[in-house]
């Protein structure tokens, strides 16, 4: 008899399995929708110019499924962000030429990289990256020098810091430089300064 209850349980379970996957589906490009039209309304104005009533026209949703999902603009934007973040730090996990995969990364995503670091709508993405584990390591392993640990977090900073000042400037030229050309720069310029 138990048998005939788990049958029956796991008949239901698929069903509203496949129901929370069409839901699943349906938030997925809600949220995508809305991402889209921030990053869009991003490109021509800073945020704190942006009104939910434009990202909900340009995303073609009433204002009660934005507020479904995100309390205001700021929470929208956090999340594509993180998002952003997320994808750059799995890249770095699955890269052995950590700064070029994540300079092409940029590139290929140029309209949203120049949202979130040319724009500086964006400042605390530069700190969030520069702890990605393989980013500092990259720093890291060109540093040679033996310092206190204060004094070499604070080296990796300043080093991190001038690179990521490059990085937006390239960004903000429109991927001018060939990244190759930036990646060879980046990683002389931390090899002469933590000499």
């Amino acid at each position: 008899m138990g048998n005939n209850i788990l049958g029956n349980c796991s008949g239901i379970d698929k069903n509203a399995d496949s129901v929370d996957l069409k839901e699943s589906r349906r938030v997925k490009l809600t949220k995508k929708m809305m991402k889209d039209a921030l990053i869009e309304l991003l490109c021509n104005k800073p945020l704190g110019k942006i009104t939910i009533t434009e990202i909900c026209e340009k995303a073609d949703i009433n204002r009660t499924t934005f507020y479904k999902y995100y309390s205001d603009e700021h929470s929208l934007f956090l999340e594509i962000e993180k998002d952003y973040y997320n994808v750059i730090d799995t890249e770095m996990k699955n890269s052995n030429t950590t700064l070029l995969t994540m300079l092409n990364f940029f590139k290929e995503n140029s309209t949203l990289s120049r949202v979130l670091f040319a724009s500086n709508t964006s400042p605390v993405l530069g700190r969030r990256i520069f702890q990605i584990p393989q980013i500092r390591k990259a720093i890291t392993d060109r540093v040679k020098v033996s310092l206190p640990h204060d004094r070499e977090e604070k080296l990796l900073y300043f080093l991190f810091s001038g690179g990521y000042a490059l990085v937006v400037e390239w960004i903000r030229s429109d991927f001018e430089m060939p990244t190759e050309e930036l990646a060879s720069m980046l990683n002389e310029f931390i090899r002469i300064t933590a000499i």
